[in-house]
């Protein structure tokens, strides 16, 4: 059970046509900050870092550039948006009730049968009802859940990339149907982890007070790090972020990338400048830009831009960035070649799959930059969701699946897997073995959580200028102000629409 997170399908094909021998070989010649690793034709075509596998933000394949296919529509669903279509799930039944037998249809990304066959199987013995699978590579951005949505054939439960800028623009749109019914006649809010209710109480600030979702994974966004590279240079994990600055310089003098990056796929340019946001200016004011009054362009945010397109400029992330997939970046961590990686808990399975030493590999999360912010925990946020179609044929057959997928039973079957980071959002039961990766960032999650990971929480028009405005950054092409300023434009305008 490998790839329940979105992350892990694309590197998977990335892996199994390569190799991870093969690309450390493709690559050796790059090594070092001295050199610049750039693909080549051993390379496979470029593909989208976060397909639909398990649903979760993904734009175009071979994407050169931020998003641009992602519906203009502001994704926030106007007050009273529910249609006549939607209805109100007042009638909703416990899972379980009423007449057994029926058919489910589900959309998922592709991959993982083995796992979700078990699912099913589980949910029939349970309840009498088959789950018919309709699979697809589409997102929300590219018109292909929306499109299904819309048929009359279409999926009763769809499984998606989470965030404002899908839930709620498919909400808006009338797709799907408001849950807050559901959530409180079958007590689902008790059954998740406080810091997944937390989340779905800040995304109603901008849902107009209603929940659209399910949510199926959580994300924990931090810093990977190969230990025998850190062995080499004589450094430890680092506690400030002066230490952190000071093995990036060792790591450079001993011709080791400090840092591994790839935006042509632009996720995991918002995966690390997330975490640097955080260091600049803390938990709470991070969630008062995404949220509230706070702007883009205010000061913190200006120098945690400076502080990324520094580190190219220093070398600690190989300047061609921008030119490459984090499929095409991440091998460089895998075979050693890097010693760091910011990236989140779905990273495991594919360590796991690329057959990598895992107990070589370690995690911390980003030190404070500024003295005034004490913040020191991962980011994060709802990584993937389930939404229920506005035209579903059978609404309570859909509650059913729903409530049977937070069950203990289905939970267990998830975090038992050794070699799988899908963090569930419901309280963990006793008999669960998660592995030690899986063991770190659930206890986070049970904890003080994470902060926020922005391309989640944001709506997609100011998405896709997060992500064109870090690529411009880290190419060189636009300034720290400019990029901070454009990025609270688009904040003003989604406000004003």
């Amino acid at each position: 059970m490998q790839d329940l997170s979105r992350k892990t399908t694309s590197r998977r094909r990335f892996l199994a046509v390569v190799g991870s021998t093969g690309v450390g070989a493709v690559l050796a010649a790059c090594v070092g900050p001295g050199a610049v690793p750039t693909p080549t034709a051993a390379l496979p075509p470029a593909v989208p870092t976060k397909p639909a596998a398990a649903a979760t933000p993904a734009p175009a394949a071979a994407a050169t550039a931020a998003p641009t296919t992602a519906p203009a529509v502001a994704a926030t669903p106007a007050a009273g948006a529910t249609t006549a279509a939607q209805g109100t799930p007042a009638a909703a039944k416990p899972a379980g009730a009423g007449a057994p037998g029926g058919t489910l249809k589900l959309m998922r990304g592709g991959g993982n049968d083995a796992f979700w066959s078990k699912v099913f199987d589980g949910f029939k013995a349970k309840t009498g009802i088959t789950v018919e699978t309709i699979t697809n590579t589409g997102t929300v951005e590219d018109g292909t859940v929306p499109t299904a949505l819309k048929s009359g054939a279409g999926p009763d439960v769809v499984l998606i990339n989470s965030g404002p800028a899908r839930i709620g623009f498919l909400a808006q749109a009338g797709l799907t149907k408001p849950l807050d019914d559901v959530y409180k006649q079958l007590n689902w809010t008790d059954r998740l982890v406080p810091f997944a209710v937390n989340r779905l109480k800040n995304q109603g600030k901008i849902f107009q007070g209603k929940i659209w979702e399910v949510p199926w994974s959580l994300d924990v966004i931090y810093w990977n790090y190969n230990k025998d590279l850190y062995g080499k240079v004589g450094i430890k994990a680092p506690d400030t972020y002066d230490e952190m600055i000071a093995n990036f310089e060792k790591l450079k003098a001993a011709k080791i990338y400090p840092v591994t990056l790839g935006v042509r796929s632009s996720f995991a340019g918002g995966w690390l400048f997330g975490n640097l946001m955080q260091a600049m200016i803390g938990r709470d004011g991070v969630a008062d830009v995404l949220f509230g009054e706070g702007k883009w362009d205010q000061p913190g945010l200006v120098q945690a831009a400076a502080t990324l397109q520094d580190w190219v400029k220093k070398e600690y992330i190989p300047q061609a960035a921008t030119t490459l997939t984090d499929q095409q970046a991440s091998p460089l961590f895998l075979n050693k070649q890097a010693a760091n990686y910011c990236v989140g808990t779905w990273f495991v399975p594919t360590m796991a799959e690329a057959k990598v030493d895992m107990e070589n590999i370690d995690t911390f999360s980003q030190p404070p930059i500024t003295k005034e912010n004490s913040s020191r925990m991962p980011t994060g946020g709802f990584g993937s969701s389930y939404v229920v179609a506005a035209n579903a044929r059978d609404p309570d057959t859909a509650y059913k699946y729903l409530d049977y997928y937070m069950t203990d039973e289905v939970t267990l079957l998830i975090v038992n897997d050794p070699n799988q980071g899908t963090n569930p959002p419901v309280k963990i039961p006793p008999g669960a073995k998660p592995n030690r990766f899986l063991a770190k960032s659930l206890d986070i999650l049970a904890h003080d959580g994470t902060g926020y990971n922005p391309s989640v929480h944001v709506v997609a028009t100011i998405t896709n200028t997060y992500y064109q405005s870090l690529q411009g950054l880290l190419g060189g092409q636009t300034t720290p102000q400019q990029a901070m300023a454009d990025i609270q434009a688009a904040k003003v305008k989604a406000a004003q629409a």
